[in-house]
């Protein structure tokens, strides 16, 4: 049975997880003397899998739940694939703004750090590692099992738990915001094609289209000009050039957007239906029964874990970003 609870038990063990395991990793390289660089280009192809997939199969073990008793995950109709593809391209423009905005209050650090990754990886590696586990793993907690367990609270207050837990696990002030976007987003389309493969795909593309396009522009520079954009990215805080760019194509994209995005949720009433129905887990003929569970008012979702997950990880971002300045 699913229940908003049980998410954010999940959620905070993940946080505490994944925090022990990244100093226990660090620690373990330090003293075995491997070479920091490599050992950090090998980590990052792999993180997912030691950070995301291992709590997700203690996840599955200890509820005694398979994945697929839980997530959605309808087939997508060609129709639905295209529709996720657009909409993914008429919502970036928003994320691009909200990423601008941030960078005048904080510094995009990590972009740095992605730049050199992508440098230094094979292109495979990098979409492996950048865009193809991401994508994966992070919508089989966020939009998967957090998700699914929040379905009881409503679709709106349900995708912005979930765009806030993606956000704040990310533990940077400047991903924060535009992940959180993001986060809403993926949930919306989750709810509405009954299916994780379109957060799947919409991740992908967002992050794909990143490290393509980033890889070609590396491919096109001399060692000298990579260092100076390191350089530049990294000292780079306040990019108003960026805002107003992000902002001119939001005004010109959001009407379209909202047009496509109204098209989308009448095109996929009925799958909504079907994820709404799920909530109670109970077959299509119980659609009476089904119905009056979904009308009841709902309860709150905000507990101790609740709590400690936001209490923690806000704490985390700030630490980590005083030993990065």
């Amino acid at each position: 049975m699913t229940s908003p609870k049980k998410a954010n038990i999940f959620a905070l063990l993940l946080l505490l997880y994944s925090t022990a395991a990244t100093f226990l990793i660090s620690f373990l390289v330090v003293k075995s003397g491997i070479n920091a660089e490599i050992a950090q280009l090998i980590l990052i192809v792999i993180q997912d899998l030691l950070i995301l997939l291992i709590p997700i199969i203690f996840y599955c073990i200890f509820t005694h739940t398979s994945l697929g008793m839980i997530i959605p995950h309808e087939k997508l109709s060609g129709t639905n694939i295209l529709y996720v593809i657009l909409l993914t391209f008429l919502i970036s423009p928003i994320i691009t703004v909200v990423s601008s905005v941030t960078t005048i209050f904080y510094p995009a650090d990590v972009n740095t750090e992605i730049l050199n990754y992508i440098n230094k990886l094979s292109f495979p590696l990098s979409m492996l590692a950048l865009a193809i586990m991401p994508a994966v793993f992070e919508e089989l907690v966020f939009r998967g099992i957090i998700l699914s367990n929040y379905k009881g609270t409503g679709l709106l207050k349900s995708a912005i738990v979930s765009g806030l837990f993606f956000g704040l696990f990310h533990q940077d002030f400047y991903q924060i915001g535009y992940a959180l976007v993001a986060g809403v987003f993926f949930s919306f389309i989750v709810a509405y094609t009954n299916s994780i493969y379109a957060s799947i795909l919409s991740h992908f593309i967002i992050n794909g289209t990143q490290v393509a396009y980033t890889k070609l522009l590396l491919s096109l520079m001399n060692s000298a000009q990579i260092q100076e954009i390191l350089t530049q990215s990294k000292e780079s805080t306040g990019n108003y050039g960026s805002i107003m760019i992000g902002v001119f194509f939001t005004a010109v994209f959001t009407p379209i957007f909202i047009i496509t995005i109204k098209k989308f949720m009448l095109h996929n009433k009925n799958h909504k239906m079907d994820y709404e129905l799920s909530i109670s887990n109970q077959k299509s003929e119980e659609f009476e029964i089904d119905i009056n569970n979904i009308s009841k008012p709902k309860k709150s979702f905000i507990d101790i874990y609740f709590v400690l997950y936001v209490v923690i990880s806000l704490a985390l971002t700030l630490i980590y970003s005083v030993l990065t300045v």
